[in-house]
């Protein structure tokens, strides 16, 4: 049997975002079937056990809050991101809702941050230059329109 996992923990914002960590050298297992095409998070041939897995007793216990609020989750918009750095442990997650399968996602929004499994900036900091780039169109089209110094401070500091 595996070993215990630790830290898991809930936040509601405007959505629910949950966190578990897995040791994975004790609690993966090699996986009997490798089905082809490999998905990138199957690469290494292991597969968590249910009886391990820190997410299911975490998504058991929303769809029970859920179901008892009368409520319901949009399996669509829910996603499951894993940061793993180790090359030689791995596991595609098999994780349901209403016996749909949650995505798993490379990169996700939270809180208006682009977050990377890779844990890297880049898709961040090319999302805040786009959208500066966008703004500052404004101010260089309002320019050659004819605007004023004091039209296109206004912009700014509304806008930008």
């Amino acid at each position: 049997m595996g070993e215990k996992q630790e830290n898991t923990a809930c936040k509601f914002i405007d959505d629910l975002t949950t966190l578990a960590t897995i040791k994975l050298r004790p609690n993966l297992q090699k996986s009997p079937l490798r089905e082809r095409p490999l998905q990138y998070h199957s690469r290494t041939g292991h597969i968590l056990p249910n009886e391990v897995n820190p997410i299911l007793p975490q998504v058991n216990q929303i769809m029970e809050f859920t179901n008892k609020n009368k409520m319901k989750l949009n399996a669509k918009k829910t996603n499951l991101i894993i940061f793993n750095r180790s090359k030689s442990y791995d596991f595609q997650p098999q994780i349901t809702i209403e016996n749909e399968l949650i995505n798993v996602v490379e990169n996700t929004k939270l809180l208006g941050v682009i977050i990377s499994s890779k844990l890297k900036w880049d898709l961040q900091v090319q999302f805040i230059g786009n959208k500066f780039r966008k703004k500052l169109w404004i101010l260089r089209r309002l320019k050659t329109m004819g605007g004023t110094i004091d039209d296109m401070l206004l912009v700014y500091k509304v806008q930008i």
